[in-house]
C-alpha cells in the first residue's frame, strides 16, 4: 500500500489488463509509461528492458506528488544516463574470445607484367646450280595460364594431450595461423614468319621474323594469426571475470533516484 505518494505499481495496474501475471502487465504497460523516442542500444530488446525496470521497482513509491511530473523526471533521466549505458551494454554485447590477446592480419598483392616483340629480316646472297623457287609462311599463336591457389590452417593447443572436443575452443587454443595463396599467370605469344626463296645462280633469298610476347603473373598472400602470447590463461581468466558486470544492476542503482526507497 502507497503511503507516501504512489506505488509504480499502481501506475502499471492502470495502464495494462487484469489477470496477466507481473512481468506481461509490465510489458503492457511500459510504453505508456516511457518515452516513445528514447534510444536504447538494441532496439529488439527496448521493450525487455522497460518490462524489467517496471518489474524491479514494482513495488517501490515515486520521487513525486504526481504521475505526470514522474514521468518527466523519468524522461530526463533516461536521456541524461542512457547514452553512457548504451555504451557498456554495447560492449557486453560483443562476441569476442578474452583468452587472445591479439588478433592481426597481413595481405601482399603482386603483378608482373612483361611485354616484348622480336623482329628479324635479311638477305642471302649464294651461287647454286639448281633452280627452285619456294615461299614459307609460318603463324603460330599460343595463349597459356596457369591457376594456383593454396590454403593452410594451424593451431597449438596449450594441453596438446586432451582429447575432449565439447570444450570451447579458448580453452585448450594457445594460437592459430590461417594462410591462404593464389596466384593467376597469363602467357600469349605469337610469331609470325614469311620466307621467299628463288633459288638459281646467282641466287639471291629475303626472310623476315616476327614475335610477340605478353606474360601477366598476379600473386596474392593473405595471413591471419590470433591467439595468445606472454599472458597466462589463468590470469586473463580472473581478469575478463572482474571485468564483467550485470550493467542492468548498474543502471538500476543509478535509477533509485527516481523513487523515495520506502517500501
Amino acid at each position: 500500500m502507497s503511503y507516501y505518494t504512489t506505488q509504480l505499481r499502481w501506475i502499471v495496474e492502470m495502464n495494462s489488463t487484469p489477470g496477466q501475471t507481473v512481468t506481461a502487465r509490465c510489458k503492457e504497460a511500459a510504453p505508456k509509461i516511457f518515452p516513445a523516442d528514447w534510444e536504447f542500444f538494441d532496439e529488439t530488446k527496448k521493450l525487455d528492458f522497460e518490462a524489467a525496470f517496471l518489474r524491479h521497482f514494482y513495488m517501490q513509491e515515486i520521487c513525486c506528488e504526481t504521475v505526470g511530473l514522474w514521468k518527466i523526471f523519468l524522461e530526463d533521466w533516461l536521456y541524461t544516463n542512457m547514452p553512457f549505458y548504451n555504451q557498456k551494454l554495447a560492449a557486453m554485447a560483443k562476441k569476442y574470445d578474452f583468452m587472445e590477446n591479439y588478433d592481426y592480419a597481413e595481405s601482399s598483392a603482386g603483378n608482373e607484367k612483361e611485354n616484348g616483340n622480336n623482329a628479324e629480316s635479311g638477305n642471302d646472297n649464294s651461287n647454286r646450280t639448281r633452280k627452285n623457287e619456294r615461299d614459307i609462311n609460318v603463324n603460330e599463336n599460343g595463349e597459356q595460364t596457369d591457376n594456383g591457389s593454396g590454403h593452410s590452417f594451424n593451431k597449438v593447443y596449450d594441453f596438446p594431450s586432451n582429447v575432449i572436443t565439447t570444450i570451447t575452443d579458448h580453452i585448450t587454443s594457445g594460437n592459430e595461423t590461417d594462410t591462404s595463396a593464389q596466384n593467376t599467370t597469363n602467357t600469349q605469344n605469337s610469331r609470325t614468319e614469311g620466307h621467299t626463296e628463288n633459288d638459281e645462280e646467282g641466287q639471291t633469298s629475303e626472310y623476315n621474323k616476327t614475335g610477340n610476347f605478353n606474360n601477366e603473373k598476379n600473386n596474392t598472400l593473405n595471413i591471419t594469426r590470433k591467439g595468445r602470447s606472454g599472458a597466462n590463461p589463468g590470469d586473463m581468466l580472473k581478469s575478463y571475470y572482474d571485468a564483467i558486470q550485470n550493467v542492468y544492476k548498474e543502471i538500476f542503482d543509478a535509477a533509485d533516484v527516481l523513487f523515495m526507497g520506502v517500501w
